[in-house]
């Protein structure tokens, strides 16, 4: 599956983010992308990112992005996705600190 992950700050509900490093996680799977350049958010618009996530059903799902000295989360309980399909989600993450 490609997934566009709109990345958005969840005290505002508007501001964008651009992580340099964003893992997903997704049952006792993870895939880390680290040192995501700023031509990402330049080609994609702020706060895309898109990741290919390999098929799969009912899982719980866990992101965590790091922008700056800041760890923003995300978590979504039982999801699926469909090999081979698109996905574009509006994720608002919390600051951990």
């Amino acid at each position: 599956a490609i997934v566009r992950f709109n990345l958005i700050d969840k005290a505002d509900g508007t501001t964008k983010l651009n992580p340099t490093a964003l893992t997903v996680n997704y049952g006792t799977k993870s895939i880390e992308l680290t040192s995501i350049p700023a031509s990402t958010y330049t080609a994609n618009g702020d706060g895309v990112v898109f990741v290919a996530i390999p098929g799969f059903d009912n899982q719980d799902v866990a992101l965590t992005a790091t922008l700056g000295s800041d760890t923003y989360t995300f978590t979504k309980k039982n999801v699926t996705f469909a090999n081979g399909q698109y996905y574009e989600i509006n994720v608002k993450m919390k600051v951990m600190n």
